[in-house]
């Protein structure tokens, strides 16, 4: 499965992104619902994304609608800038967003 939710053993949610996975795939891993007040984790050091402009703002706004606090945690320079992206536009919805760089 391209994108799987799954709460780690301190209690973080955590949004598994590996391979190709569109936005129906994280829309329908996001029912699972995130607590009100905790934090999304959303990995994406497995994923392999190429998304639009609009995909990303509607990316923006489905976390926007799970968590008011994101971690997007990457692996690579390549991920790193697509986390940042995706971190103006949550920040624009009022998303506080970190991003977590793994360099391997």
């Amino acid at each position: 499965m391209p994108v799987e939710m799954i709460e780690d053993p301190v209690g973080t949610y955590v949004l598994r992104l590996v391979g190709e996975c569109t936005l129906f795939d994280i829309e329908r891993a996001l029912q699972v619902g995130v607590p009100a007040g905790k934090t999304l984790t959303v990995d994406f050091s497995g994923a392999r994304m190429d998304h639009s402009a609009f995909e990303l703002e509607r990316l923006a706004a489905i976390l926007a609608g799970v968590s008011l606090s994101l971690v997007l945690r990457t692996r690579d320079v390549l991920r790193f800038g697509f986390a940042r992206t995706i971190m103006g536009y949550c920040s624009s919805k009022g998303v506080n967003v970190r991003i977590d760089h793994l360099a391997h």
